[in-house]
C-alpha cells in the first residue's frame, strides 16, 4: 500500500534515520587454522511479511505473550550468534516486505532498516516483492513511464544485503535483469559461505501480474545447480540455497517425505542433492518443515518472525535442524506442553513465565526496536482509528475452507455494489483474522493488507460454476462466497444455488470480487475470461477501505456466528480436496 496520508519528505527522513546505524557486532571468532572444520550455523527466517511488531496473543485468563516482531527476532538471532561453535549466517526465503502498515508505508523501507540491524545476510526473491509496484502511491504501472519494479529496485539499492534470484529471466535479452543478483559469496571468520537464491515458478500466479511484465521465472533448479558450482570454484566451503518455494510437514525434524504436502521445495531437494548444496531453506507456504531428504537437509520456518530456522551443518556428523518459535513469554498447555504457538495459548492453563533460550532469559532486542521505530510511531495514530463496532469473539480466517472473516468480506463486497448476485473474496487475501473487542483500522489493514481495488464479473452460469470449481480443486486456496452456496463431494462442485435459487447454465450474474482475481491472479487466467466479462472499478475505495466502511456503517457488535455456521454453511463439503499452499 502506498499510504496516502504520509508524505514522501517523512519517509526520506525515516530512511536516513534508520541508516545510521551498521552491522551488529558478533561474537570473535578463532582463527580458522586454529578452530578446524568448525561446523557452520545457518539462522533461517521466511515470509515476515512486514511483521516488525510482536504478535499479542491472549491466553483464556486474559494474559498477554508476545511472539516474533523486531524485538523479539533480534533477540533469538543475537542469542544464536553468542552460542554459536562457529561462523553463522543469516538468510532469509522471500516476502519480506507486504503486509503490515509500518512496512508499506515505505514501501519496504522498515524491513530494510531491520534486516541492517539483524545482519542479514541474504535473501530470497519472493512473489510479494513485486506488489509495490513503481515508487509512489501507484501500485502498478499507469504510464510508459512507470517502471513496475520501481519500489523494489529501490529497497534493493538501499540493502545491506543482496536479493536473490538465478531464475529470473528478462524476456528481451534471455538474461538475469541487472538490478538482481543470482549468488553472493560471503566470507565469516576466514570460512567462505556460497548463498544462491531462487523465486518461486508460480510467481505471475500469485502478485500482480502488471508488474512482471518482461520477466519469465524458469525452473530454479538447473540455475542452482550451476551457481552452487561456481561458488565451489570460488572456495565456498558451504553453499546454502534460499528459495521461495515451500513445503508442509506434520511433524519435525524427520527423515524423509512421510506426513509432508509438497509445493515444489521437497522435489526441488531430491533433484538437487546433498553433493550440489549444503542446505536448501524455503519459505511461501508459511509452514514449519525441517527434514532431511535424500541427505540433503531442508529446513522452513513459519512465517511473520514467529519463529527462526537454526541448522548446525558439521563435516564430522550429521545435520542439526531446529525450528525455533521466538516467544517473548511461554505458557503451558493441559497436555504439559510448553511454548508460544497461537493454539497453544489458546488453550493455556498456566500464567506466561519468561522465555529460556540456549540457557538465557530472553529479554527485547533494543537495536532491533530503534531500527523501526520511526515507522511505527509513523503509523500509530493512523492504526488505533476506531470503526465504532466491537467483535464478540474472533472472526477468524481460513486458507483453504469457509471462515467467518471470509463470508463477512465477501457479503460487504456484494453489498458495495448494488444489485450484485454474488460477493466473492480469496483466502490468500485474508491475512490475519479480526480480533475479539473494539476494531481499529488497524485490525483491518492487518487482515486486508494488499491495495486491491473491486472488480464485477459478469459471467454466465457456467462460467460461474468454472470459478465455483477453480476454488475447490485449483491449487490457490480456497474462496469465499456471498450470495452463493454449493456442495461438494471431493474435488468436484456438486449443486450450486445464487441466492437460494439453483444455478442457472444460461443465466447471466454479477459478482463483486477483487481486482486481483479479475486481472487472472490465483490461477483465474486458466479460466480465459473474455474483456467483456471483467470490468475494474477504479473509481470504488481500496477493497480494504469497503470493509473499514461496512464495518463503521454496521456498528453496535459483531457476532462471527452470524457469518459462519458449521451446522448450516454456505460450502457443504463431503471429504477433503487437497489443493496445496500458495502465499
Amino acid at each position: 500500500m502506498r499510504v496516502r496520508w504520509a508524505s514522501w519528505g517523512l519517509l526520506v527522513l525515516l530512511w536516513a534515520l534508520a541508516c545510521a546505524g551498521g552491522r551488529p557486532a558478533g561474537r570473535a571468532l578463532p582463527d580458522a587454522a586454529a578452530r578446524g572444520p568448525a561446523p557452520l550455523t545457518v539462522v533461517t527466517v521466511s515470509d515476515l511479511h512486514g511483521q516488525i511488531l510482536p504478535k499479542r496473543l491472549t491466553t483464556p485468563d486474559g494474559a498477554t505473550v508476545e511472539v516474533g516482531g523486531a524485538r523479539w527476532l533480534g533477540a533469538y538471532i543475537a542469542r544464536v550468534r553468542e552460542t554459536a561453535p562457529g561462523p553463522v549466517l543469516v538468510v532469509d526465503a522471500g516476502d519480506l516486505f507486504q503486509g503490515t502498515l509500518e512496512s508499506n508505508l515505505g514501501e519496504g523501507a522498515a524491513v530494510i532498516a531491520l534486516y541492517r540491524a539483524l545482519g542479514i545476510d541474504a535473501a530470497a526473491l519472493g512473489n510479494h516483492e513485486f506488489d509495490y509496484g513503481p515508487v509512489g502511491e501507484a501500485v502498478t504501472p499507469g504510464s510508459a513511464e512507470d517502471d513496475p519494479r520501481g519500489a523494489l529496485k529501490a529497497r534493493i539499492r538501499e540493502a545491506s544485503f543482496p536479493i536473490l534470484a538465478c531464475n529470473v529471466i528478462e524476456q528481451k535479452t534471455g538474461r538475469l535483469p541487472a538490478w538482481l543478483r543470482p549468488s553472493v559469496l560471503v566470507e565469516r571468520g576466514g570460512v567462505r559461505i556460497g548463498v544462491v537464491g531462487a523465486a518461486g515458478v508460480d510467481t505471475p500466479t500469485t502478485t500482480v501480474g502488471a508488474n512482471l511484465v518482461g520477466l519469465d521465472f524458469l525452473d530454479p533448479a538447473p540455475c542452482i545447480a550451476e551457481e552452487a558450482a561456481k561458488l565451489r570454484a570460488r572456495g565456498a566451503r558451504w553453499v546454502v540455497a534460499t528459495v521461495h518455494i515451500g513445503a508442509a510437514c506434520a511433524a519435525e525434524p524427520s527423515h524423509g517425505e512421510a506426513g509432508c504436502h509438497d509445493s515444489g521445495l521437497l522435489e526441488l531437494a531430491r533433484r538437487l542433492g546433498a553433493g550440489s548444496i549444503d542446505l536448501l531453506v524455503g519459505g511461501h507456504t508459511h509452514q514449519r518443515v525441517a527434514r532431511i531428504i535424500d541427505g540433503l537437509p531442508v529446513i522452513e520456518a513459519w512465517a511473520r518472525g514467529q519463529a527462526i530456522g537454526v541448522v548446525q551443518l558439521d563435516r564430522r556428523g550429521p545435520p542439526r535442524l531446529e525450528i525455533v518459535s521466538t516467544c517473548g513469554a511461554v505458557v503451558r498447555d493441559a497436555e504439559g506442553r510448553s511454548g508460544c504457538d497461537p493454539q497453544l495459548v489458546r488453550h493455556a492453563v498456566s500464567d506466561p513465565q519468561p522465555a529460556v533460550f540456549r540457557g538465557k532469559r530472553m529479554a527485547p532486542d533494543a537495536r532491533a526496536e530503534a531500527a523501526v521505530a520511526p515507522w511505527v510511531k509513523a503509523v500509530a495514530a493512523k492504526k488505533a482509528e476506531p470503526l465504532g463496532v466491537e467483535a464478540s469473539a474472533e472472526i477468524w480466517a481460513a486458507y483453504l475452507d469457509e471462515s467467518p472473516l471470509g463470508n463477512l468480506v465477501a457479503g460487504l463486497l456484494r453489498k458495495a455494489v448494488p444489485g450484485a448476485d454474488v460477493g466473492m473474496t480469496n483466502g490468500g487475501g485474508l491475512r490475519a483474522p479480526l480480533p475479539a473487542g473494539p476494531l481499529t483500522y488497524g485490525n483491518v489493514y492487518e487482515a486486508l493488507p494488499f491495495d486491491n481495488r473491486l472488480a464485477i464479473l459478469h459471467v454466465d452460469g457456467a462460467t460461474l460454476r468454472r470459478i465455483v470449481q477453480l476454488g475447490v480443486s485449483g491449487g490457490h486456496g480456497g474462496l469465499s462466497w456471498d450470495g452463493l452456496s454449493f456442495e461438494t463431494q471431493g474435488c468436484q462442485v456438486g449443486k450450486i444455488w445464487v441466492q437460494g435459487k439453483p444455478l442457472d447454465p444460461k443465466a447471466r450474474y454479477e459478482v463483486v470480487t477483487n481486482d486481483y482475481l479479475a486481472r487472472g491472479g490465483s490461477g483465474f487466467a486458466d479460466l480465459g475470461l473474455k474483456p467483456e466479462e471483467v470490468e475494474l472499478r477504479p473509481d470504488l475505495p481500496i477493497l480494504r477501505d469497503v470493509v473499514a466502511a461496512g464495518l463503521r456503517a454496521h456498528g453496535g457488535h459483531l457476532d462471527p456466528a452470524a457469518f459462519y455456521n458449521p451446522e448450516a454453511p454456505r460450502q457443504r463439503k463431503q471429504g477433503r480436496c487437497d489443493i496445496g499452499r500458495k502465499r
